[in-house]
């Protein structure tokens, strides 16, 4: 018997620029049904999480972040549960390649088409948690 998909209900996005988060949350919500929550801040990122306890988390990187010291801000022992997928340049892809994070669970590589943003989070969910059962 094949396992049930999980239903994904709600995604936190974080990105500082704030047209982009609003475009991705407006994908996200009308087109792949998640409830979207909104933060521009990785420093506030921890405290969001915690309040909201969301399904996932959608994380893009700026350009000349380091990979791991982006991410830190998601090392709390209350989201360590929640899988993570970054839009990240070239260079930030490679970092991700060659190192580790424990939610991470795929990146997707920059430039994207805003609509197929909400199938790529998708697949990339469904994915981790299908490897997760196994």
């Amino acid at each position: 018997m094949l396992p049930t998909p999980k239903k994904w209900r709600s995604i936190l996005c974080i990105n500082q620029d704030h047209q982009q988060l609003n475009m991705q949350g407006l994908v996200l919500n009308s087109l792949a049904n998640l409830d979207v929550h909104y933060c521009n801040s990785k420093k506030k990122a921890a405290s969001v999480m915690n309040h909201i306890q969301p399904d996932a988390i959608l994380f893009e990187l700026e350009q000349g972040d380091d990979f791991l010291s982006a991410l830190a801000c998601l090392d709390d022992a209350e989201t360590n549960n929640i899988p993570v997928i970054c839009i990240v340049d070239h260079a930030q892809h490679q970092q991700l390649s060659e190192n580790y994070h424990r939610n991470l669970v795929g990146a997707i590589v920059k430039p994207i088409e805003l609509l197929q943003l909400p199938d790529r989070v998708i697949e990339i969910l469904e994915n981790s948690h299908l490897q997760a059962l196994h």
